[in-house]
């Protein structure tokens, strides 16, 4: 396997990552607000009522700061470079990384490569 130099991401400004959390809530609960509202300053994403009037599934998550970190990959063959570049040029480079904290948490991290990546993908090639 060839290894190419370490990918270390430029901080971006503004970025964050959410953590959701799903309760169940019991029939009669009041909805007026949710948990986590005010003492862990969670966000409403949404509600959906349970199947045989068994109450409601309460969705709510709470963003924090994605601090920057690095991540070390196999260089890519020159073809998955090329369809890269392909797909960079059309701002269609996404990808998602999956990893698993100490906890146990499973993290889901989407990225969008910017255009601007095309030059990088070029001194690879």
């Amino acid at each position: 396997m060839t290894r190419g130099p370490p990918t270390t991401p430029t901080p971006a400004r503004n970025i964050s990552f959410a953590t959701f959390s799903l309760f169940i809530e019991r029939p009669g609960a009041n909805l007026n607000g949710w948990p986590g509202k005010n003492a862990d300053g969670t966000a409403f994403v949404g509600r959906i009522p349970l199947a045989a009037q068994g109450g409601t599934c309460c969705v709510v998550a709470v963003q924090q700061p994605l601090e920057p970190g690095r991540l070390d990959l196999p260089r890519p063959t020159n073809d998955q470079l090329r369809q890269m570049r392909e797909l960079a040029v059309n701002g269609t480079l996404m990808t998602t990384i999956i990893g698993e904290f100490g906890d146990g948490a499973i993290a889901l991290i989407d990225l969008r490569a910017d255009p601007s990546i095309v030059a990088t993908i070029d001194r690879a090639l």
